[in-house]
């Protein structure tokens, strides 16, 4: 009988300290100028001191939401892609390796969308350890085939960005495309100053790719040595990832066999990690959906067969009512289109242009949050630019004399971490159909 039997082996209750050491955290930088003759050639209100300060604040803080997007799409080495190739400006076999005109370079491993016009880069060899080239971005090519210089593009060479080789400025320089070594394919390609493969002296977050790769140990103990996530005691470290194919031979993405395989594992793992969250922030209302984040081509796709699934539903954020949209979306973007799975409830699918291509990540924004220092330096810092503790200093003229421009820098620091691996999960190696 029960009464005379003993009780089970008691479950034992343990923890692993974390630490996050400084190379685990980021710094975001990003400057503003302005013309002080825009305040004297009108006195309208819109060109007031006040409304230029809250217009220039607002600007930084949009500057740091973009570098902030982005920095999750990289790895822990800061690279934004990976050349594919390396061609003359008009897209025809690159044979300016000697000079320093422009040159057209296609990318891979990376979204265009880490490009902008000005962005000066670096471009390291493929073994990380070189820096072949500094250049800067002269302009951009979206589409999926080549630049058009004389009315019919070069096929299947996109996207890419246009560059020229440049000094740590971006001033264009004479130096060769060949200097030190020309660029080739899968060379990496960061901003200027970020790139590092060393692990000890990482210069970026760690962001998607790094975390969906169990090669890449992410979390520290309390000695700030880096835990090995592929050790079985350290299993609870990996997210889930399926691979639909392999790199290079991705797969068309099919809704109906990709979600099936979310389906039929991720029920297990979520169980208990969103169990033990409500637990033990009693309380707290969090979000019911998850976030599936991808490209606009794979989405474009997934909307396509949503028509002819009654597994979606279609209904914009504004016909919900304030709770039920906080309830089920929280604050993350809902373009109207979510996958509602028998197993895990509903799956809101989101665009991001930043996102890698060929991945569909879907996340629990539950288990996310940006860590940052306590107080003050927490938030975006100014630069005190004189000893009154101005945030904007007048810009010198190359010959030395002062101008109109003003211009000041501003900082924020922090490190993007997951305290519940387990709710997350990634499809690799998938693609549109159309393309």
């Amino acid at each position: 009988m029960a009464a005379a039997a003993e009780f089970p082996v008691a479950t034992k209750f343990d923890y692993t300290e974390l630490s996050v050491i400084e190379n685990d955290l980021k710094m975001f930088r990003a400057t503003k100028q302005w013309n002080e003759i825009e305040q004297i050639k009108s006195m309208k209100e819109k060109y007031s001191v006040a409304n230029l300060a809250i217009k220039l604040s607002q600007d930084i803080e949009g500057d740091f939401a973009g570098q902030m997007n982005a920095a999750i799409h990289q790895n822990s080495s800061a690279h934004a892609a990976k050349i594919d190739g390396i061609y003359d400006a008009d897209g025809t076999s690159f044979t300016g390796a000697s000079a320093h005109a422009t040159a057209y370079i296609n990318i891979k491993s990376g979204s265009i969308s880490q490009f902008q016009v000005g962005n000066v880069l670096d471009m390291y060899d493929s073994d990380g350890t070189t820096l072949n080239i500094r250049v800067v971005v002269q302009g951009i090519n979206y589409g999926i085939d080549g630049p058009r210089s004389s009315g019919t593009p070069v096929a299947d060479i996109g996207p890419g960005f246009f560059a020229e080789p440049c000094d740590e400025f971006g001033v264009v320089e004479s130096t060769a495309w060949n200097a030190v070594g020309t660029p080739a394919s899968n060379d990496y390609i960061a901003r200027d100053g970020e790139f590092t493969t060393v692990a000890s002296s990482y210069r970026n977050i760690n962001g998607f790719p790094a975390f969906f790769d169990s090669t890449n140990d992410i979390y520290r103990d309390s000695d700030g040595t880096a835990l090995d996530r592929e050790a079985p005691a350290q299993a609870w470290q990996i997210p889930e990832m399926f691979d639909a194919s392999t790199e290079g031979s991705e797969v068309d993405f099919d809704m109906e066999l990709h979600f099936g395989l979310v389906e039929d594992t991720m029920p297990y793992r979520l169980k208990t990690g969103r169990r033990s969250r409500m637990k033990s922030e009693d309380g707290l209302a969090l979000m019911d959906t998850l976030v599936a984040i991808t490209t606009p081509r794979i989405l474009n796709d997934a909307v396509r067969e949503a028509s002819a699934s009654r597994q979606f539903t279609v209904a914009m954020s504004s016909t919900l009512s304030d709770a039920a949209r906080k309830k089920q979306f929280g604050k993350v973007g809902f373009n109207g289109i979510a996958f509602q799975s028998a197993s895990l409830g509903s799956i809101a699918l989101q665009a991001d242009p930043v996102h890698q291509p060929f991945k569909m990540t879907i996340v629990d924004p539950n288990s996310w949050f940006w860590l940052t220092f306590a107080g003050a330096r927490g938030k975006v810092q100014w630069l005190d630019m004189d000893s009154k503790g101005s945030i904007w200093a007048r810009k010198v003229g190359t010959n030395g004399r002062p101008t109109f421009y003003l211009h000041g820098g501003a900082h924020m620091t922090a490190s993007l971490q997951c305290d519940q691996p387990a709710l997350n999960m990634q499809i690799k190696w998938i693609k549109s159909s159309r393309f």
